[in-house]
């Protein structure tokens, strides 16, 4: 599950970083939007790229890692990072709506 996520989120990540440089350069901007695209990206790429490859490395070791403390808190940050994400991308696609309507 991880792993085939990955690749959803870091295209999401990468399309936001040009679409917000693009937007930036024709001075489309507004703060909601920008703030709200740096949360997505970094936690995007937080999750991809810090605590994926930590949580696979931690299940090749087996079920006797599921009673490892260190486990459970890198599982429990990786599972706010990625509602983290969710709720500003949520945000930002929200934004883009609102500006097209208004």
């Amino acid at each position: 599950l991880f792993l085939k996520m990955n690749w959803l989120v870091n295209i999401t990540s990468i399309a936001i970083l040009i679409a917000e440089g693009y937007h930036f350069l024709r001075f489309y901007r507004d703060q909601i939007t920008f703030y709200s695209a740096f949360v997505t990206v970094w936690t995007g790429f937080m999750f991809t790229l810090y605590y994926t490859p930590q949580i696979v490395e931690f299940q090749k070791q087996g079920v006797s890692i599921l009673d490892n403390e260190v486990f459970q808190k890198s599982h429990m940050m990786s599972e706010w990072d990625f509602k983290i994400f969710v709720t500003s991308l949520t945000i930002l696609l929200g934004r883009y709506l609102y500006r097209k309507i208004v």
